[in-house]
C-alpha cells in the first residue's frame, strides 16, 4: 500500500498448520523526511506563543508537521538555554531560559533553525 506520503508495509507470519491461522503480525510506516533551514531568523520577528516563548509558524517552514529541530543560537544569546516543544507539531514553540530557569526579559536572538517533517 502506498499513500502520496507514507508508504506502509505488512508481514504476516503463521504456522502454516491451518489456511488462515496467523500468529503474528508486524507492520510499519516510511516517510519521506523533509529538511527546512531558517536561517538568520530573529525571535522578535516571531510570532509570540501564549504561555511565553515564540511560535514558529507554518507558514515560515511549509511542513505539514515538524518531527525534530536543530537550533543555534547565533547571536545575543549568551547563557541562554532553549526549550523547544513540539505539542503542537504544525507551529513548535520555542522558549529560552537563562541558566538560573528564568525567562530573559527584552530578549531579541538571532536563531539558525533546522525543522525535519512531512511535506
Amino acid at each position: 500500500l502506498t499513500g502520496r506520503w507514507v508508504q506502509v508495509r505488512w508481514s504476516l507470519t503463521g504456522d502454516g498448520s491451518e489456511l488462515l491461522s496467523l500468529d503474528h503480525v508486524t507492520w510499519w510506516v516510511l516517510a519521506p523526511v523533509t529538511e527546512r533551514r531558517l536561517l538568520g531568523v530573529r525571535t522578535r520577528d516571531l510570532p509570540s506563543a501564549a504561555g511565553g516563548g515564540w511560535t514558529i509558524p507554518q507558514s515560515r517552514h511549509g511542513l505539514s508537521r515538524v518531527v525534530d529541530i536543530d537550533l543555534i543560537l547565533a547571536s545575543g544569546a549568551t547563557a541562554l538555554v532553549p526549550i523547544i516543544d513540539l505539542s503542537d507539531a504544525v507551529a513548535p514553540v520555542l522558549k529560552l531560559y537563562t541558566a538560573a530557569g528564568r525567562a530573559p526579559q527584552n530578549t531579541d536572538v538571532t536563531l539558525n533553525i533546522t525543522l525535519r517533517g512531512l511535506p
